[in-house]
């Protein structure tokens, strides 16, 4: 997955193949979409970048590159800001992470795998946020009154972060499927997924 995510990044704000930049093997090149933007940058600019070299005012939320790897120069406006590219996801840390701590596991994928209901509402979720602050942008440039004959071209943006792990939301959305009701298709023990022990291993409720 995390191969395919990068691949697609690389390739829509670049406008270059993968391939043509050796960014393949994630493993190789650890922050390979940073890597990529910064080398990329004078040679094709990367897409917003580029909209705002040419006279566009550009604004984004969420996860537009990859982890952390904001491209701060390429916006005029960003959410929740230039240098922080992801809104807070309320990930109770602290509240899961005893639990994990017990079970033999490598430590990374307490994140990676781990799930949970949390007791917010959609409207305080990263997401949500994220897209209230799209829909304000795009209000304020339809509104007739703020402009003042001077206005530029817009480019927008929105990096939706879900369904990406780990899997904490809201305590509606588990609610919706009652663990009683949900049917699992049988599975054979030596055939699992490499995260499935792991993640088996999770408490229900680690507090």
């Amino acid at each position: 997955m995390l191969r395919v995510l990068i691949i697609a990044q690389c390739a829509l704000l670049s406008g270059v193949l993968v391939a043509e930049v050796s960014a393949a093997d994630p493993g190789s090149r650890p922050n390979v979409l940073l890597i990529v933007v910064d080398d990329l940058n004078d040679w094709v600019g990367c897409l917003p970048a580029h909209f705002r070299a040419n006279g566009y005012e550009t604004a984004g939320a969420g996860k537009i590159f990859h982890h952390y790897q904001n491209h701060p120069s390429s916006w005029d406006d960003f959410w929740p800001s230039k240098n922080l590219q992801f809104p807070p996801t309320h990930v109770p840390a602290k509240e899961y992470q005893p639990a994990f701590d017990r079970k033999p596991r490598p430590r990374n994928w307490y994140m990676d795998f781990n799930w949970g209901p949390l007791d917010k509402v959609v409207e305080e979720t990263g997401d949500w946020m994220s897209m209230k602050f799209v829909s304000q942008k795009l209000q304020e440039k339809r509104d007739p009154s703020a402009d003042s004959g001077q206005a530029k071209p817009f480019f927008l943006a929105c990096g939706i972060y879900r369904p990406h792990v780990p899997w904490f939301v809201p305590r509606k959305f588990f609610d919706m499927f009652p663990p009683d009701r949900i049917q699992l298709p049988p599975s054979k023990a030596d055939d699992q997924p490499v995260a499935a022990g792991p993640t088996q291993l999770r408490e229900v409720d680690a507090r």
